[in-house]
């Protein structure tokens, strides 16, 4: 579950500008403590995440990165967009702040 939650957090965040940490807790229905162990693990991954503190702020990948398209075969994208659509269904995703 972790894992499938940690590439959800990644395609969210290459789709939103930004997005804050209590945002990303209430979507996936877990503390936002959860979510700093997650972004913490996807920056030891590599995944270049900042984070913009103050009014309007939240976390967000740095302008220059973009998934490579051999990372998932169409297949995999395709199971990856249907887990994103069942999410949304489940959840709503206007809590979502960009």
């Amino acid at each position: 579950m972790r894992f499938n939650r940690m590439m959800a957090i990644v395609l969210l965040l290459v789709s939103k500008r930004r997005i804050t940490v209590q945002a990303l807790a209430e979507f996936f229905e877990v503390s936002t403590r959860t979510i700093y162990r997650d972004i913490e693990a996807l920056l030891y991954a590599g995944v270049p995440i900042m984070s913009t503190p103050g009014f309007k702020g939240g976390i967000s990948l740095t302008e220059n990165y973009y998934l490579d398209k051999q990372l998932l075969s169409s297949l995999d994208f395709k199971y990856v967009l249907l887990s994103l659509y069942q999410l949304n269904i489940q959840n709503d995703t206007n809590k979502i702040v960009s």
